[in-house]
């Protein structure tokens, strides 16, 4: 428990600013004086706070930015496969289930795998806001997973109400076909055959385009009475987390409130990303007459998607009763070891690996021997691939 509770105050310890990493160098999109002509780039002398033209990205451009340093002596690629490392919890994954609600919790935990594996893609072809809003749709899956097993014992409930949205969305669907002449809004969905008795009942829980959401509690509870929206599960989750009900410490035990924070902070900024806003344009007027090219936010997404998907595979243990494995939590330290890198935490670093060697089972209370360290490397190097990379680095600080 207590590396847990260290990774928790690693999350909101102070470290240098993001945007000042994301500054270092973004060379995706090239501030620069041009005329725009297909398949034509003119380039002249490069400007960084006012422009009149930008030159898009070509393929030698993307292999430079994978190359180049973020931080700590850490390459952009580097860090991308650390993160690519956590992807082991669902690549190849098999999921088996009791009921619909155990279905509903891991689809979710899928959808997350696949969304968290879309990102990394992303930030490996430089598209790092792109990748920001697949990040927006994974805090969500975070948050409604999570509440889900929160609320497990008003399952039948939750799993009803899944349901209902979707003969809802099935009815829009189909309302949408004859009022267009046909046109389909994406596949068919497969539900009951007297799903059109209950078409009333269904908009007037769901709206007439079945936009809410079915896992907002209301304001009343189950459902019933105004949205409340997802900043209402945030503060229960935590405030579950803070009394030690569940989810704790990953979710409250640090020195602020964790997922409160993520909410205001990130997930707005997400939000941003994702709608037409300033924040979310490669480049973009400024003042009157001058225009900036935006910084790269990729360590900002690569932290925060890195970080909720963790959080998607220890719900999956938290839902079948499993303590974390060992490949779960050295995974995921060696992943933080890598970005306290690239934030330039040395202390951090030495902190988080002396613990990484705690869950793989080096005592610390003496030096271990070389010959241990190698066995035990022999042990692991089949499932965790970094393994021999970390010992060696290990090694090297201890002396051994």
């Amino acid at each position: 428990m207590l590396q847990r509770k260290a990774f928790a105050r690693f999350l909101v310890a102070d470290r240098p600013c993001l945007s000042e990493a994301n500054e270092q160098g973004n060379r995706f999109g090239t501030s620069a004086k041009t005329s725009f002509t297909c398949g034509v780039r003119e380039h002249a002398q490069d400007l960084w706070i006012t422009m009149d033209g930008f030159v898009e990205r070509d393929e030698s451009e993307a292999s430079a930015y994978l190359v180049e340093e973020i931080g700590g002596g850490v390459t952009r690629e580097q860090l991308i496969e650390s993160m690519e490392e956590l992807l082991v919890f669902t690549k190849n994954a098999v999921y088996t289930w009791e009921d619909d609600f155990g279905a509903l919790v891991f689809a979710t935990v899928a959808r997350s795998g696949r969304t968290f594996d879309g990102i990394c893609k992303l930030l490996r072809a430089g598209l790092a806001v792109q990748a920001a809003m697949l990040c927006r749709t994974l805090f969500e899956d975070m948050i409604v997973g999570h509440w889900l097993l929160y609320n497990q014992g008003d399952h039948d409930w939750l799993v009803d109400r899944f349901m209902r949205q979707r003969e809802a969305i099935a009815l829009h669907k189909e309302r949408i076909r004859d009022t267009t002449g046909g046109a389909a809004m994406g596949p068919p969905l497969t539900v009951a055959d007297d799903v059109k008795s209950r078409e009333n009942a269904l908009r007037d829980e769901f709206g007439k385009e079945a936009q809410r959401d079915w896992w907002d509690p209301g304001r009343q509870g189950r459902g019933k009475g105004q949205p409340v929206g997802i900043r209402k599960l945030v503060n229960t989750l935590e405030d579950a987390a803070a009394e030690k009900k569940m989810f704790h410490p990953r979710f409250a035990g640090g020195e602020k409130a964790l997922l409160r924070m993520s909410d205001k902070v990130t997930y707005k900024w997400l939000n941003q990303c994702i709608h037409h806003t300033t924040v979310g344009l490669p480049f973009t007027p400024t003042v009157k007459g001058a225009a900036e090219k935006s910084p790269d936010p990729m360590l900002i997404v690569s932290w925060h998607a890195s970080w909720l998907f963790t959080q998607q595979a220890y719900l999956a243990h938290d839902a079948t009763g499993m303590a974390p494995v060992t490949n779960l939590e050295a995974t995921w330290w060696g992943c933080m070891i890598r970005f306290s890198e690239v934030f330039g935490q040395t202390e951090w670093t030495y902190r988080l690996e002396d613990e990484l060697m705690a869950i793989l089972g080096v005592d610390l209370s003496e030096e271990p021997e070389r010959e241990w360290l190698y066995e035990r490397w022999l042990d692991l190097s089949d499932t965790i691939s970094w393994w021999w990379f970390r010992l060696k680095q290990f090694m090297r600080r201890r002396k051994i």
